[in-house]
């Protein structure tokens, strides 16, 4: 497992400047953040000492970056939102992750892309 921040700092490079390159191919790489950030979410509730901040902001860094890109949105959308359904679960709980500004900056991005609120954002918001 890379714990290198140096590696998701490069991820997101990538992912932003290869977006053309990438825009058939970032959903296996976005699946992957993901669950790296709920594999250290996991990790930090397993061990309360483990700060996995640094990790966790990175791959949101890199989520940002597509959810921002014209290339992958809105495309993507659908795909991406239904990838990103278990991290929305989080915010029943907003006091146990340190994640939920990114979460929301996230949908707000995901729904000013697609113009429309979509059942699932519709859901987590009423």
């Amino acid at each position: 497992m890379i714990t290198y921040p140096s590696f998701f700092e490069f991820m997101q490079e990538f992912v932003k400047f290869y977006a053309v390159v990438l825009a058939n191919f970032v959903l296996p790489i976005l699946d992957r953040i993901i669950n790296r950030i709920l594999l250290e979410q996991q990790r930090k509730i397993q061990d309360p000492s483990y700060n996995p901040q640094v990790i966790i902001s990175k791959c949101w860094n890199i989520i940002r970056v597509v959810v921002d890109r014209s290339e992958y949105m809105p495309h993507h959308a659908v795909a991406i939102e239904q990838m990103m359904k278990p991290l929305f679960f989080f915010l029943a709980d907003p006091t146990q992750i340190s994640f939920d500004d990114d979460i929301l900056m996230c949908i707000k991005a995901v729904i000013r892309r697609i113009k429309c609120v979509t059942p699932v954002y519709w859901e987590i918001f009423y």
